[in-house]
């Protein structure tokens, strides 16, 4: 999962340094992770949890993408190509 983010350019922290299950995706501003986090439920269907200030720095507003042995591949690849889509249509 971090990988196909990686290919696909977002930006996300430092999980090589830190190993966890859950993947933080940096997305900006509060309104811009809020924004974010909205179509992703609304359109696709995919919830991933909106970190915003002041739980992080004002800036660094995130979505915490929680990954564990149930999910597929086939889930996976889903919610790329959906942040994709997303991060898209929201620039």
């Amino acid at each position: 999962m971090v990988k196909q983010l990686q290919e696909h350019k977002f930006n996300i922290l430092n999980t090589a340094k830190y190993p966890s299950s859950i993947i933080p995706l940096i997305t900006g501003t509060p309104q811009e992770t809020i924004r974010f986090y909205t179509k992703l439920v609304k359109e696709h269907k995919i919830y991933a949890l909106p970190v915003r200030y002041p739980a992080v720095p004002e800036k660094l507003g995130r979505l915490r993408i929680i990954v564990n042995s149930e999910h597929t591949n086939k889930e996976m690849d889903r919610l790329v190509k959906a942040l994709v889509v997303v991060r898209k249509e929201l620039k």
